[in-house]
């Protein structure tokens, strides 16, 4: 009904725009603040007559999402009638553990797959680290955004992804592979191979760990460069040294 008197104030405003042109800019303007194009503002001033149809365009071209509307519906007023988004770039939203935190930043790169699309490898970049932490899952939400010129990527699917981080200015820092690090409440051990053994052997070494980075840890303390670690079969060598009462995850 808004409309249809402010149509019917214009025509009145352009019979009388000789004598009072800033009302019929006014009068104009009114439809324009509704989004009113100036080529259907000249087709009722053209007609004279309000209209009761008109086309109403989206701010953006897309795909409709959402649709709150059916034919024949009042609407009021800033309610909306569709939702529609531009998929030719897309957020993808990842759940990061709480100890992997320290080492992700917005600006990293980001490389991921979804299973749609199995041996093709999609790039975005993290805009947005959420500062809050989920308390259940101990995650927090890490947001990258890419783009999707092919339309491969849609709302919903399940993606992963590895990021790209530089860890402490760019440093380079001794690390060694998860496997090789066992764990016993507060101690972190390694078993390192003795270099100035005749015979293979191992020693078991306390480590100060660092943080997680990928299949690997940093280590900030008890390890030297170019010393051999074990990596598969230490919880043998860890039991062999119980029995023979040395160094180990049960004996300290």
């Amino acid at each position: 009904p808004e409309l249809v008197s402010a149509q019917k104030e214009l025509l009145e405003a352009y019979e009388r725009r000789e004598s009072n042109p800033s009302l019929y800019r006014a009068a104009r303007q009114k439809l324009i603040n509704w989004e009113i194009s100036e080529t259907i503002i000249d087709n009722i001033i053209e007609d004279g007559k309000p209209r009761r149809n008109f086309d109403i365009h989206s701010h953006r071209s897309g795909y409709v999402t959402r649709r709150h509307v059916s034919v024949g519906d009042h609407i009021h007023f800033a309610e909306p009638i569709f939702e529609v988004a531009d998929l030719s770039s897309v957020w993808i939203e990842f759940e990061a553990y709480e100890n992997d935190l320290s080492g992700l930043a917005e600006g990293d790169s980001v490389s991921f797959t979804v299973r749609s699309h199995p041996g093709e490898t999609y790039s975005g970049q993290v805009t947005y680290i959420d500062p809050i932490l989920d308390d259940r899952r101990r995650t927090a939400t890490v947001r990258a955004e890419a783009e999707n010129t092919n339309g491969d990527l849609k709302p919903n699917m399940l993606a992963k992804g590895t990021v790209s981080s530089s860890v402490a200015g760019g440093k380079a820092q001794l690390q060694v592979p998860a496997s090789a690090v066992m764990w016993t409440g507060e101690r972190s051990l390694v078993y390192v191979e003795n270099s100035n053994s005749e015979r293979t052997s191992f020693s078991a070494r306390e480590v100060l760990l660092g943080q997680r980075v990928g299949n690997s840890y940093i280590i900030k303390e008890g390890l030297e460069e170019d010393e051999r670690v074990v990596v598969h079969g230490n919880f043998m060598i860890d039991s062999a040294a119980q029995l023979a009462d040395k160094l180990s995850m049960m004996n300290p």
